[in-house]
């Protein structure tokens, strides 16, 4: 159950001008629910509800012999949905940014004994076995920027209490997995990965590499567990990639929902089998964070993004996309029988913007990488094989030298046939 305090709508309609069309009186809050909550309460002036907490129903319209308790479980944690659901602006002027680090947006529930609930009833709180933990610690100690400021900025979990601290909140029973305990895991491994030397293909002590070498693997992604995230990728050691399939024991998107792929030929569903990324893309657009308002929200540094890509591939290579050309196939130098063909860059959609909270439109992050394959590029998988970080690649066969990825979405994206149509994300000629 998804409860909601007639307190926090009265916090945020504080914000002003930033959140209009949210309710700006109990009148409004309570015929228009904002948060997807079931139930709205006056929680008082302390509004002090803790993880763990177990409220008792009594009172109301009820005559039932049941009573409903209900156990506490987390604070909310939304995702891009509440601002586009309320009109808020992407980033740190949204109503998502505000209500993930404060727990404004409400709180979960475990429904411990069934009963009713009715206008007038009220929640006795019975048990608190965490009175440390308040929703608004708990929000704030995960998502406050406490262990990482940029954290903050782009609303990602970071932890900058002490390890006794963390394994606490692990430990405690009641915590919610989704948004929480699983963030705090991906903490503690994001923590050991930040360890690792990242592969590059240069070498920065002899700055060379081998002649015949054109890329390196830096990661492998599968598809994480996070359920509040868009495009929510975890690395992994390494991954067996199949024709078709891509990576084995993985399903995403860009290979369509399995009723859309019983209607696709499967040659068409191999030239998608594979997302691409290289880190001469990242940096591009970590440089143009800097002074890009709009992007306020990408990750900072090369390593923020090889624990947590932002365009939900497979593999981050060290590979400039000016180098990679339609119809390249490459193959795996390290004995793996690993072998791909590139067969288009990656047309983005509105799930870049969402992933990384910019804007929808010409101002946005899939306008932006369209017209430039700084999305990445799709590859059909020609040889099954084994991929890893650190696996190596050399060119095969070049066919189409003429056609970089890059040039091929410029031509066909870069508003050459039509000036109007690369600020819409149309197709010209």
């Amino acid at each position: 159950v998804l409860l909601q305090s007639i307190q926090n709508y009265r916090k945020i309609s504080q914000n002003g001008a930033n959140f209009k069309n949210l309710p700006s009186n109990d009148s409004e809050a309570l015929s228009d629910p904002r948060f997807g909550e079931q139930i709205i309460v006056d929680c008082g002036d302390d509004n002090d509800i803790c993880l763990g907490d177990v409220y008792s129903c009594v009172g109301g319209d009820d005559t039932s012999s049941s009573v409903l308790k209900l156990r506490v479980t987390a604070p909310r944690k939304s995702g891009r949905e509440l601002d586009i659901k309320n009109r808020t602006a992407p980033g740190r002027k949204g109503v998502y940014h505000l209500a993930t680090s404060t727990a404004m947006a409400g709180w979960f529930c475990q429904v411990l004994s069934e009963g009713s609930l009715t206008e007038g009833s009220e929640l006795v709180l019975v048990e608190r076995p965490h009175p440390k933990w308040t929703l608004q610690e708990l929000a704030k100690s995960i998502y406050g920027g406490e262990g990482d400021a940029t954290a903050l900025v782009r609303c990602k979990p970071s932890w900058g209490r002490s390890e006794e601290e963390l394994k606490e909140l692990l430990a405690i029973p009641y915590l919610s997995e989704c948004g929480w305990k699983e963030k705090l895991r991906t903490i503690q491994r994001h923590k050991e990965e930040r360890k690792q030397p990242i592969p590059y293909l240069v070498s920065k002590e002899n700055n060379e590499a081998s002649s015949s070498v054109v890329a390196s693997v830096l990661g492998v992604y599968g598809r994480a567990d996070a359920l509040d995230e868009f495009m929510a990728r975890s690395q992994v050691p390494s991954g067996i990639f199949a024709p078709i399939q891509g990576l084995k024991d993985y399903a995403f998107y860009h290979i369509y929902d399995e009723d859309f792929l019983l209607k696709q030929k499967l040659q068409e569903r191999n030239r998608r089998a594979v997302l691409m990324q290289s880190i001469q893309n990242y940096r591009h657009i970590i440089e143009e964070a800097k002074t890009n308002p709009h992007f306020e929200c990408f990750p900072r540094t090369e390593m923020d993004v090889l624990l947590d890509p932002c365009f939900g591939e497979q593999l981050i290579l060290d590979y400039p996309s000016s180098d990679v050309c339609l119809g390249d196939l490459i193959a795996a130098t390290d004995g793996s029988t690993a072998r791909f063909r590139v067969t288009s860059p990656r047309k983005p959609c509105n799930e870049i913007d969402n992933r990384n909270e910019t804007v929808y439109g010409p101002k946005g992050l899939r306008i932006y990488t369209l017209s430039t394959a700084l999305a990445g590029w799709f590859c059909s998988v020609e040889m099954e094989g084994e991929v890893k970080k650190g696996t190596t690649f050399e060119l095969v066969e070049r066919p189409y030298p003429q056609w970089p990825v890059t040039e091929v979405a410029k031509a066909v994206y870069g508003g050459e046939g039509d000036p109007k149509a690369a600020a819409r994300g149309a197709a010209s000629w």
